[in-house]
């Protein structure tokens, strides 16, 4: 029986092409036109979501990495919601709801794009125009953006860690579909318990609030600066790094190209296929990351966070 699983296994990865490149790991299109930056308020359809997460009713926030391992793979790595929504639904119930305690709706309520549009107002007054893409309130293409938080549980589910995760899609002038899409994730500060002083629902999420606007921020700050003018993907830069992902519940090894960095925040791209769910642009505090050595050994991380603390 374990090795019928295995061998369906080998044939949903080959037929997913989840070895190889596709074009979430392309840099941005140029448009022939200013860029009109659109927040999508309508939630994501089943097919364009991990499957296996559990969204919070009328919420951006999704549950995610709270499986069992044979089904994290199925459910949380790969993109299309068909088997997630054989197993867990829309909706948190099941081990998600004993995770999260009683009604948690409220404090996991999360509505994002009036603050996104915000950011995004800020961070515009303040760029220079791009090399590759210019924006415009007015633009005749559009980058259409969908704002989510995913809250993924380690392997224990004894912790868990936001991530922001948008979703970008380019959209010519005379168009009326994408010719080009990638994801944006960013990541800031250490994984905590969902309860308990200190945890993620303590204080009605105040904690979570602060962290999740962090890594808002910085994720728009990433999109912004990629699309306008977008990171080299030099296979020169490629390293080998250990860190935690969103959807997977164990730390991943995984090469990945390095984009960029700043004081806080390390930039890269994982040199994985479009279906993987962690597929795109990630930028994560310094603490998060282990680098390998050569030595058959990974670097220890820092022993602190250093993302944005303002």
């Amino acid at each position: 029986m374990q090795a019928r699983h295995w061998m369906c296994l080998t044939v949903i990865v080959a037929t997913l092409g989840l070895v190889g490149f596709g074009g979430k790991s392309r840099p941005a299109m140029k448009m022939f036109a200013p860029v009109k930056i659109e927040y999508v308020d309508e939630p994501l359809g089943m097919m364009q979501t991990p499957g296996g997460a559990s969204r919070v009713p009328n919420s951006q926030l999704m549950i995610s990495g709270h499986h069992s391992e044979a089904a994290s793979f199925f459910n949380n790595a790969l993109l299309g919601g068909a088997v997630g929504a054989i197993i867990d639904g829309a909706q948190i119930h099941g081990e998600a709801r004993r995770l999260l305690g009683d009604n948690p709706e409220a404090t996991l309520h999360f509505q994002l794009n009036d603050r996104a549009r915000e950011i995004t107002r800020a961070r515009l007054a303040q760029m220079p125009p791009g090399t590759v893409n210019t924006f415009a309130d007015d633009g005749a293409a559009r980058l259409q953006v969908w704002v989510s938080v995913v809250l993924n549980f380690t392997h224990d589910n004894a912790y868990a860690r936001p991530y922001i995760w948008l979703k970008a899609g380019l959209i010519p002038e005379g168009i009326n579909h994408a010719t080009w899409q990638t994801n944006y994730f960013a990541s800031w500060g250490p994984a905590r318990p969902m309860q308990g002083d200190g945890g993620w629902m303590a204080k009605e999420g105040a904690e979570l609030r602060r962290t999740v606007d962090i890594a808002l921020e910085e994720a728009i700050h990433v999109m912004l600066t990629d699309v306008s003018q977008p990171f080299s993907r030099d296979a020169s830069t490629t390293r080998i790094i250990k860190m935690d992902y969103p959807y997977e519940r164990e730390a991943m090894n995984s090469k990945v190209y390095r984009l960029g960095e700043d004081e806080k925040f390390v930039y890269f791209m994982p040199k994985v296929g479009d279906a993987w769910g962690k597929a795109g642009v990630h930028a994560v505090d310094k603490y998060m990351l282990e680098y390998y050595t050569g030595t058959g050994r990974f670097a220890p991380k820092t022993t602190e966070p250093t993302g944005r603390s303002d």
